[in-house]
């Protein structure tokens, strides 16, 4: 079975490293994006199993994005 990717949209790098230290320990692949407008890109090219996001995020916010993908 593969390994489920998880994708951490957090613009405070130190609490997103802090949750994918934690997800990845658990054998999750995780990615980690800092911007709003970066992870609808990125999400929308390679979507991942699940998606764990900041509501207050540079580029554009959480709740555009969620809305948007």
């Amino acid at each position: 079975m593969s390994r489920k990717n998880i994708a951490v949209i957090e613009d405070e790098r130190d609490m997103a490293e802090l949750i994918a230290m934690g997800l990845k320990r658990e054998g999750y692949a995780v990615e980690c994006i800092h911007d709003g407008l970066v992870a609808s890109g990125r999400l929308r090219a390679n979507p991942p199993d699940l998606i764990l996001l900041d509501i207050m995020l540079p580029g554009m916010s959480g709740t555009d994005l969620i809305t948007e993908l």
